[in-house]
This record gives structure tokens, C-alpha cells and sequence, in this order.
């Protein structure tokens, strides 16, 4: 997303140094790995910190954000949830598009068409992604783990009342009544996708395997 910044703090990176031996990695094999849970949970930066563990293990890389694949840009998409609530879910994403990018992929594909979401400017553009010689593509997202492509899926556990400063710090994020609850739908629809996880992050961002 064109105007997300992230800060890759150096506990990501230690927490991405804790998942490295839950995975089977195979030099030979592509994998996708989905990283899920609430807003401000630590999902982006630690799929940016582990695609750099992987990488300094000659594992090469690509990165999906989910934020990317909405159906609507930002401001249009919470106008839409104001305008009803029940909108608020699974089908605000272009679940599908994920999939089928995951899937190219696997498939041994060389590049994708992929949206790009450009925040300031509310409006969704396009771009090619290159998979050439990438061995493991990350997704990270809200919603990802709904997807049946994974071969591993990691779930942070942080709920939104635990995130609330991660997503201060971000200065995009609206705390009000009504994003409160949009978060609490998300949380009803979140945290069951743990039950379908591999690896579960906790609070102290240390990883677990299930």
C-alpha cells in the first residue's frame, strides 16, 4: 500500500528468528506461508521480518498484503461501512484474487498483475510483481487465513484492545465508538481463523507451535 510506512522494530526480527524452525524448508519445494490476525496485531511487520530471515537464509522472497486486495480504496471502503455495518467482513477483500495469485505462484508463474492501494490519493492502482526464483511467497492479512492455499499459517493472537497503541503509533487509524465496533466484528471473525493456525504468535510475540 503506497503511504504505509513501517518501522521494523528489532523484536520483530527476533520473533522471526523463533519461527524459522517451525517451518520446513526445502530449497527445492515453493511454499506459501499466511500471516492473520487483528489490526495492529504485528502481522506486516512480521511478515517484512521474516521474509528478511529468510533471505539471509538463501530462501528468496515475495510479500502480498491483503490491504491491497480491498475492494474498495480506503475512505470509499468506510464510507461504505457507515453507510452499513454488515459490511464490514470477509467480503470487503478480494479473497479469491489472493488465492489465485498464491496459486500462479505455485504454479511456477513468473510475474503477477496485482492491485496496489495508493491511501493518499483513495484510489486503487496496479502493479507487476516479479516471482521470478521466489521460493516462498508471504500473505499477510486480516483475513488471509480463511484461505485454504497455505502451507503454513501463522495467527497473532493480540486481540484490538491489546493493540490499541501499535495502532496509535500508526497515525491512520480513527479510535472512536464506531471503529470500536467495526474492530469487534473483526474480532468475532478473527479469532476462530486460530483455530485453523500452525504456529500461534502470543502477546510477547514468541511463537508456539500448535
Amino acid at each position: 500500500m503506497i503511504g504505509d510506512i513501517q518501522v521494523l522494530d528489532p523484536k520483530y526480527l527476533v520473533t522471526a528468528n523463533a519461527i524459522l524452525p517451525y517451518l520446513s524448508l526445502n530449497p527445492m519445494t515453493k511454499m506459501c506461508i499466511g500471516i492473520g490476525g487483528e489490526s495492529g496485531s504485528g502481522k506486516s511487520v512480521t511478515a517484512l521480518a521474516l521474509a528478511q530471515k529468510l533471505n539471509e537464509k538463501g530462501f528468496s522472497t515475495a510479500l502480498l498484503h491483503q490491504d491491497d486486495y480491498f475492494k474498495f480504496p480506503p475512505k470509499t471502503n468506510h464510507q461504505k461501512r457507515v453507510e452499513d455495518i454488515n459490511w464490514v467482513g470477509f467480503q470487503e477483500v478480494q479473497l479469491d484474487l489472493i488465492q489465485t495469485h498464491c496459486q500462479a505462484f505455485l504454479n511456477g508463474e513468473a510475474y503477477l498483475q496485482k492491485p496496489l492501494v495508493n491511501y493518499p490519493e483513495n484510489k486503487i492502482q496496479s502493479e507487476t510483481v516479479s516471482l521470478e526464483n521466489v521460493q516462498i511467497l508471504l500473505v499477510e492479512g486480516t483475513y488471509c487465513l480463511s484461505l485454504d492455499i497455505f502451507d503454513v499459517r501463522i495467527f497473532m493472537s493480540r486481540n484490538y484492545k491489546q493493540t490499541l497503541q501499535n495502532r496509535l503509533s500508526r497515525g491512520r487509524d480513527i479510535i472512536d465508538d464506531f471503529t470500536n465496533q467495526v474492530l469487534e466484528i473483526e474480532h468475532q471473525l478473527i479469532a476462530p481463523l486460530s483455530l485453523v493456525s500452525d504456529i500461534i504468535i502470543d502477546e510477547n510475540y514468541n511463537p508456539v507451535r500448535k
